[in-house]
């Protein structure tokens, strides 16, 4: 796989020594892939690695995050203004959260139009679908508390619910 000019040098050996990169290599290019398979085959991978960085910066802001409702918009404004690179954490959160609902449903599609929930995978089609109900269920689009208190109570736009008139937030107007 590696040129002979990159396999020559000293930096390659020494990684090869160490690491044995070239066995790892051969192993990787002799693998068959069948012709049908394409990208949309990746997007339950990709969907994982969408779940582990809504992990990782998830836990990375509940060190700020306070859960209150009286102090989430606040808390939610100290991570984006005040905490090192709070609002690139929370930014890749956002977008990440996104872009994993988007790969789970174009996943489904790809499943259910290929066939791969039948006999003998059933067992593992269920268990998708009890992830995207999960992951569904979780969506943090559901907190209001990042809209502050002024779009969220205010404006031309209220927001009537059921929570909101039994706490007695807003007006009668």
């Amino acid at each position: 796989m590696f040129s002979k000019q990159v396999t020559d040098s000293p930096v390659y050996k020494w990684f090869n020594d160490r690491l044995e990169i070239q066995a790892i290599s051969d192993d990787i290019t002799s693998k068959y892939v069948p012709p049908h398979v394409n990208i949309f085959y990746c997007l339950g991978g990709i969907t994982l690695v969408c779940f582990l960085v809504q992990f990782a910066t998830g836990f990375a802001m509940t060190f700020y995050y306070k859960p209150t409702v009286t102090e989430a918009f606040t808390s939610v404004q100290y991570i984006m203004n005040e905490v090192n690179f709070g609002w690139l954490i929370r930014s890749i959160h956002r977008w990440s959260a996104s872009m994993m609902v988007l790969m789970m449903i174009l996943h489904v599609f790809r499943v259910y139009l290929t066939g791969g929930f039948k006999k003998p995978r059933e067992l593992t089609w269920m268990t998708g679908v009890i992830l995207a109900v999960i992951t569904v269920s979780f969506g943090g689009n559901r907190l209001l508390f990042t809209l502050g208190p002024s779009r969220l109570l205010g404006g031309k736009n209220r927001i009537r619910c059921s929570c909101c008139h039994s706490r007695g937030w807003g007006s009668n107007g």
